[in-house]
C-alpha cells in the first residue's frame, strides 16, 4: 500500500504512482483500491463516462478497464488481464483525479500553474494553446511549478491553488527549445501518450498558494496582455473547467450548479488576463516578464 500526498488531499493506493510526492499520514482523504475485472462491466470499444449521482461515476477505458467513484472517496480499479499494470496511473492522475477533485469541492480547471512572489499564475487554454510549454518556460525563468494539465482551486476570496507533484508533459524539441532541465521518466508506449514526462529541476512548490492572476492563453501574431472584465472571467471560467469537457453529463444531480457558483467566485476574486502569444517559442522569455509584473503588480 502506498501514500501520497497530492492537490491538498491524502491518497491510499494499491498502485505505485511514481509522479505523486510520498507522505506518512494516519487518515486517507482517497483510498484507490484494485479489484477483480468483470468482463461483463467493461465495454472494451470506447471510452465514456457514466455519472448515476454526484457522488458515484463510472469511468471506462477501453484499452485499460473500468475505473469507478463511489462515495466522492474511493476509487475502485478494474484492469484488463492483458493491460500492463503501469497504465492506471494515466488516467489516475487524469480525468479520474479531476473528477474525484470536483466531487470534494474543488474547482477544477484544464489549466497549468506556477508560482512567483509568492503568487500562483495559472494558465488556460484549449487544447495545443500552449500550457505546459508556458509552464515550463516559465520554471525555467525562475518559478516553481504547481501543477501541470490539472489545476485544482477553492475559488472563494483569496483563491488558493493546491500543488498537483513535479511533472510537466512536454515534446522533447520544445522541452530543448525552451532549455528546460530535469529528468524524463521511463516512457510507456500507448495510444494517446506521445508527450516525455519531465521532473524539473527547478523546485517544487509544495504549499497551497493565492492565485490572484488566471491567464487565457490565446495565439496571437505579437505578444500582448489584454485585461478582462467580471464577466468576461466568468466566461473562461466556466469554458476551462475540467468537467465541461464531458458534456452535460456530467453536470447534473447539482454539480453544475456548483461549479457554476464556484465560477462565479473565481471571476470576482481573481484577475483575469488574455496573455495573446506569437508562435515563436523565443518570444516566451519576454511573456514570462510580462506575466512577472502582472504578478508583482499591487
Amino acid at each position: 500500500m502506498k501514500k501520497y500526498k497530492s492537490f491538498g488531499l491524502f491518497i491510499e493506493s494499491d498502485f505505485e504512482i511514481p509522479e505523486l510526492l510520498e507522505n506518512d499520514f494516519r487518515n486517507y482523504d482517497i483510498k484507490i483500491s484494485e479489484n477483480i475485472y468483470r468482463s461483463e462491466s467493461h465495454d472494451t470499444g470506447r471510452d465514456f463516462m457514466r455519472f448515476y449521482s454526484a457522488d458515484h461515476v463510472l469511468c471506462n477505458w477501453g484499452l485499460i478497464g473500468v475505473f469507478e467513484i463511489i462515495d466522492r472517496k474511493q476509487i475502485s480499479v478494474m484492469l484488463r488481464p492483458d493491460c500492463y499494470r503501469g497504465l492506471a496511473r494515466f488516467p489516475l492522475l487524469g480525468a479520474v483525479m479531476a473528477l474525484v477533485l470536483q466531487l470534494n469541492d474543488k474547482l477544477v480547471l484544464h489549466a497549468s500553474a506556477t508560482v512567483h512572489a509568492g503568487r500562483a499564475g495559472v494558465f488556460i487554454g484549449d487544447k495545443g494553446a500552449g500550457k505546459s510549454t508556458t509552464a515550463a518556460a516559465m520554471i525555467t525563468g525562475g518559478h516553481k511549478l504547481l501543477s501541470d494539465d490539472v489545476v485544482a482551486l477553492s475559488p472563494a476570496e483569496g483563491p488558493l491553488v493546491f500543488p498537483a507533484y513535479p511533472n510537466v508533459k512536454l515534446n522533447p524539441s520544445t522541452a530543448a527549445t525552451i532549455g528546460l532541465s530535469g529528468r524524463v521518466r521511463t516512457k510507456i508506449v500507448a495510444p494517446g501518450l506521445d508527450k516525455d514526462q519531465y521532473i524539473p529541476a527547478a523546485p517544487f512548490q509544495c504549499n497551497e498558494v493565492v492565485a490572484r492572476d488566471v491567464f487565457v492563453l490565446r495565439r496571437g501574431e505579437r505578444l500582448n496582455v489584454e485585461s478582462q472584465s467580471e464577466l468576461e472571467a466568468f466566461q473562461h471560467a466556466m469554458r476551462y473547467s475540467y468537467l465541461r469537457r464531458f458534456g452535460t453529463e456530467a453536470l447534473k444531480d447539482g454539480l453544475g450548479q456548483k461549479i457554476l457558483a464556484q465560477c462565479t467566485q473565481l471571476a470576482r476574486h481573481a484577475r483575469f488576463h488574455v496573455l495573446y502569444l506569437p508562435d515563436d517559442l523565443t518570444q516566451l522569455p519576454l511573456a514570462k516578464e510580462r506575466v512577472d509584473g502582472i504578478l508583482e503588480a499591487p
